[in-house]
């Protein structure tokens, strides 16, 4: 692995400044969230559960991917998960129907990004 700051550095499009609060400035364990956050994906998990319109697991998904979203500086994904288990936990399905697709894909790309930045 490239050293922290350089990885730093390509992680440049999240929020990183915001998210070392969360981990008390310790650089290196930020990182290995990161590879973490990219290792445990849920897109296939959330993917799963809308075709099934299991609406229950969908929302535990997307509480995951909000809350881990957060922990790195994702911070778009963040909003954009949270409206996703907000809409199932309100019951609004037409809104998970009307978005689900465009969030994946945001979601794939930032996996994507992420992983071409480690």
């Amino acid at each position: 692995m490239a050293n922290v700051s350089e990885t730093l550095d390509k992680l440049s499009f999240l929020d990183t400044q915001t998210a070392l609060v969360y981990f008390g400035n310790m650089k290196e364990l930020y990182v290995e969230t990161v590879n973490v956050y990219l290792r445990d994906r849920f897109d296939a998990a959330l993917q799963e559960h809308y075709e099934a319109e299991d609406w229950t697991a969908y929302q535990r998904v997307a509480h995951s991917i909000k809350s881990s979203s957060n922990m790195i500086g994702a911070t778009d994904m963040f909003e954009k998960a949270k409206s996703l288990e907000m809409a199932v936990k309100s019951g609004d399905y037409a809104f998970v129907k009307e978005n689900h697709d465009n969030i994946m894909k945001d979601y794939k790309e930032l996996l994507d990004k992420i992983q071409n930045a480690l």
